[in-house]
């Protein structure tokens, strides 16, 4: 009888406990939900927001890796986009015209228009940041124009234009532009960002495709876009920023052009002096290798390979001061100025805080750059020029 009971009162929990199992009563099929991969913020003329979207196609992803996706050479991808007072409006405008319900937990880059990141950025932060089903990881970079017509762009190496944009910003840009590094660095006073920009690019070979080109950075004062830069000077701003990335430089000995491959870099921001005007030391040092040497210079001799790293030292210097003079003109803290100073004394930070903008661009930098060659590739001269010699 006692057994009887215990077996009774045994199978009474079991069955009690599964009252506070909430099982999958939420749950959705992947064939009811429509995965956002990419989107894109602008601003129209009127004042309202656009949202552009791109969603996945799943069944024409049989095909292989590169951008042309699925069978039958159809991309696997759509591109919609609805205009509204706000984002959400925008959102739900789309949603009532889809069979799926949107999903945007696997979205990993954002593109904002030109226009949008002109007049401040903050807004963005709200709604891509409230709801947890975002990715505060996903990358935020700025179009060349507007973001609706980035986006529909057709990479042939990767399905989407986000993936190529993200694989682009892995290889070429010095650090990653999070949703979570960007808010913090814009809600933070004596640093502001730099966001790199993108373009499409027609394709001149075959098949014809839009690519998608990394064109140059944003400089950003505060919220707002302030100046746009492209070429060399990125890698300025990104030595400034202490975001650096391996790169090419191009320097000219006895008139003609020498490739350095850049391969290391590290940068050191100090206060030098206190006062009415602040005064900074900036330390650049770097190494690199010769990777093209049209110039023919003797590079194994060693006073002549020491005078081509002066060459270089004193351009990389140079590009440096007029890197530094557009963030103070701009009042754009690109370099974490604000912050140093805040590190180093505290109670001067708090004096200049309120006008840091200003005392920013009244500060003096001195720039201290150190340049060494540390490859020179496996032969000192071309190798046809000894056959010319020859046959002369």
């Amino acid at each position: 009888m006692k057994r009887s009971r215990k077996t009774l009162l045994s199978l009474l929990l079991v069955c009690s406990l599964s009252f506070f199992l909430t099982g999958c009563w939420d749950r959705r099929e992947i064939n009811d939900v429509a995965f956002a991969m990419v989107t894109g913020f602008d601003k129209t003329k009127d004042g309202k927001y656009k949202e552009s979207l791109v969603i996945a196609l799943p069944g024409k992803m049989a095909g292989g890796p590169g951008g042309g996706g699925g069978s039958g050479g159809e991309n696997p991808f759509y591109v919609d986009s609805d205009v509204g007072i706000n984002i959400r409006e925008a959102t739900q405008k789309m949603q009532g015209r889809m069979s799926r319900i949107l999903n945007f937990s696997h979205r990993r880059v954002i593109v904002v228009g030109e226009e949008w990141a002109k007049s401040g950025l903050t807004p963005l932060f709200d709604v891509v940041t409230r709801v947890p089903q975002n990715r505060v990881t996903a990358m935020i970079v700025i179009a060349d124009g507007e973001a609706s017509k980035l986006i529909a762009g057709t990479p042939h190496m990767e399905r989407f234009s986000g993936e190529a944009i993200r694989e682009i910003v892995v290889t070429g840009f010095g650090e990653q532009p999070m949703l979570k590094d960007l808010a913090q660095k814009i809600s933070l006073d004596g640093i502001d960002p730099v966001i790199p920009i993108f373009r499409l690019q027609p394709n001149k070979g075959e098949p014809k495709t839009e690519e998608i080109q990394a064109s140059g950075a944003a400089i950003i004062r505060g919220d707002k876009m302030v100046e746009k830069v492209e070429g060399e000077e990125v890698n300025d701003l990104l030595w400034l920023s202490d975001q650096f990335k391996s790169h090419a430089s191009q320097i000219m000995v006895e008139g003609k052009p020498v490739s350095i491959t850049v391969r290391t870099g590290s940068r050191r921001l100090t206060v030098e002096r206190l006062g009415e005007r602040l005064v900074y030391r900036l330390k650049v040092s770097t190494e690199g290798g010769v990777f093209e040497n049209i110039a023919g210079v003797d590079l194994f001799t060693p006073t002549k390979l020491a005078a081509v790293e002066e060459i270089w030292r004193k351009q990389l210097k140079s590009k440096l001061e007029k890197a530094v003079a557009k963030t103070q003109n701009l009042g754009s803290d690109i370099m974490g100025a604000g912050l140093i100073l805040n590190l180093a004394n505290p109670d001067e930070w708090r004096a200049r805080q309120k006008d840091w903008a200003e005392h920013f661009s009244r500060a003096e930098f001195i720039i201290d750059v150190e340049a060494k060659i540390r490859r020179v590739g496996q032969i000192s001269d071309n190798v046809a020029e000894p056959l010319k010699e020859k046959w002369r």
